[in-house]
């Protein structure tokens, strides 16, 4: 029976906003929420170790005139996933670039290169150390 080492994930660590943070986050990213949404927007910040100052999570209000419809969404940008997966440690980026197909007959004043799908790998490490090729695909 082999011993698969114990991997050490870096803590997530809270952070804690000065006033003028706070005041500058309010002002800029959230600045279309209410009191109850800001601090909801800065509490699943701070649990989750994103910075909005990165644009690693940004604060969207949709239909904010009308308050039947009203809803605001936190959203993870990119460089928030790339924080998250740098402390796992356990995804790695693959070698090769993105792969892209093209459809002439799918071109369209929306779609003006006919494009069909995207096609990226990323790799997993499994708890055996081997990684895993997990891979995305995106249709337009």
């Amino acid at each position: 029976m082999s011993v698969v080492p114990v991997q050490t994930v870096e803590p997530m660590r809270p952070r804690d906003y000065t006033g003028t943070q706070l005041a500058l986050i309010r002002r800029t990213v959230a600045a279309e929420t209410t009191d109850d949404e800001f601090n909801m927007f800065i509490q699943i910040a701070q649990r989750a170790g994103l910075d909005p100052f990165r644009r690693q999570i940004y604060c969207i209000v949709y239909s904010k005139d009308d308050p039947k419809k009203r809803k605001v969404t936190f959203i993870t940008g990119i460089d928030g996933f790339r924080a998250v997966a740098a402390r796992n440690r356990d995804y790695r980026p693959d070698d090769s670039e993105p792969q892209f197909e093209f459809d002439e007959g799918r071109k369209s004043p929306s779609n003006p290169t006919g494009l069909v799908k995207a096609v990226v790998k990323a790799f997993k490490l499994s708890p055996d150390n081997q990684w895993f090729p997990v891979v995305g695909v995106a249709y337009w």
